[in-house]
This record gives structure tokens, C-alpha cells and sequence, in this order.
């Protein structure tokens, strides 16, 4: 991990269908310390909504080279997903991007082009990289939403709950090379993490 965390709770899921994926998914010590009562809540629902998250997310991207690849050469796409505080991710914007600010989510690809994967055909696990989701950031935003969650009869905890989900496929598009640098692009990401939610929740 390029964060040094001196504890993580962790768990390994590892799925067969329809692309082959192995995911760590952890929460940071400082999360489980901070932000106790949403930390093990949250790391729930993204252990139990990951199979169906994946499966929606390969099913938009059919032409995803990342995954096209992986599915050729029969590798499992393998990456991270840490929840930490802001002021962790503070610190990988400042170290790693030179933004000295918090961020919803980082990302941080180990492959930047999809000719890459031809030199790793032996190797059977496909590393992407690590997704690094704030959950301190996204309390403040579902609260700056409180308002309109209220009028609407919403929950605050299913809100931040869909919110971290929301993120976690950002995060995931951007590992599987989908990036939002024009508007068109920023139009499609955002398609696409809509049509993945509303799918899971429907």
C-alpha cells in the first residue's frame, strides 16, 4: 500500500464470474478509531454488494480493453480498496500529487496502457492498482445534502452508504483505464456509475 498504515481490517474477496477478480477491501485503523459507527457498517455492505457491483461494472464496459485482455489470457484482474479518514488521503494527494488538500477518492493505476498487459501474459493475476475512498469526505457530503435527503424521506445512512458505492466504481473505472479529461468522458463515467447504482438498488 502506498498509505502506511500500521493497522487495516481486511478481508480477500475473490470472484469467478463474469471476469475473474480478486479484491482487497480494508478500512484503516484511524477510520475504525474515528468513525466507528459508519466504519464496520459501510465495510459490510461493500463486502456484500461487491459481487453484483462487479458484475454490473464489467457488464457497461464490454469493450474494456483491461478486461478484455484479462478475460483472454484467462488472469484474474487483481487491486485494493482502502476507506480511510481525510486527513489520510490528505496526505497521499500531497505526497503523490502534489495537492495539499483532501479528495474524495485516489486512485493509483500500476498500468497506464493496455500494451502493457502483453508483457504479463505468464503472470495470472492482472495488478491494477489501489482505490483509496475517503469516508470522512463523504459524511460532510451526504450532510451538506441533509436537507434535500430529509424532504425527500431518505435515510442518511443509505444515502452515505449509495455515496461510498458511487465512489468505489469511480475509483474502479479509473483502475480499468476510464478516465473523465473532457467532458464527454466526464459525461460517460458519470453514466456509467448511474446506470451501476440504479441497477444494484432497483
Amino acid at each position: 500500500m502506498l498509505l502506511t498504515l500500521a493497522e487495516t481490517h481486511c478481508e480477500t474477496l475473490i470472484l469467478d464470474e463474469p471476469v475473474p477478480v480478486s479484491v482487497d477491501l480494508a478500512l484503516s485503523q484511524a477510520v475504525l478509531d474515528h468513525q466507528t459507527t459508519w466504519a464496520e457498517s459501510i465495510f459490510k455492505t461493500l463486502v456484500d454488494n461487491f459481487p453484483s457491483l462487479w458484475k454490473l461494472l464489467v457488464e457497461q464496459l464490454s469493450d474494456n480493453p483491461w478486461l478484455r485482455q484479462a478475460h483472454e489470457n484467462r488472469q484474474t484482474v487483481q487491486f485494493s480498496a482502502i476507506v480511510i479518514e481525510n486527513q489520510e488521503i490528505h496526505q497521499l494527494n500531497r505526497d503523490f500529487r502534489q495537492k495539499d488538500s483532501a479528495t474524495d477518492v485516489l486512485t493509483f493505476s500500476l498500468l497506464e496502457d493496455v500494451s502493457e498487459i502483453a508483457a504479463e501474459l505468464v503472470v495470472p493475476e492482472l495488478n491494477l492498482g489501489e482505490v483509496y475512498l475517503s469516508l470522512t469526505w463523504a459524511m460532510d457530503h451526504v450532510c451538506k445534502e441533509k436537507p434535500k435527503i430529509q424532504e425527500n424521506g431518505l435515510n442518511f445512512s443509505h444515502e452515505l452508504t449509495l455515496y461510498i458505492m458511487e465512489r468505489f466504481v469511480h475509483g474502479c473505472l479509473h483502475l480499468l483505464g476510464v478516465h473523465h479529461d473532457t467532458i464527454p468522458d466526464y459525461n460517460k463515467v458519470v453514466a456509467i456509475q448511474k446506470a451501476v447504482i440504479h441497477a444494484l438498488i432497483k
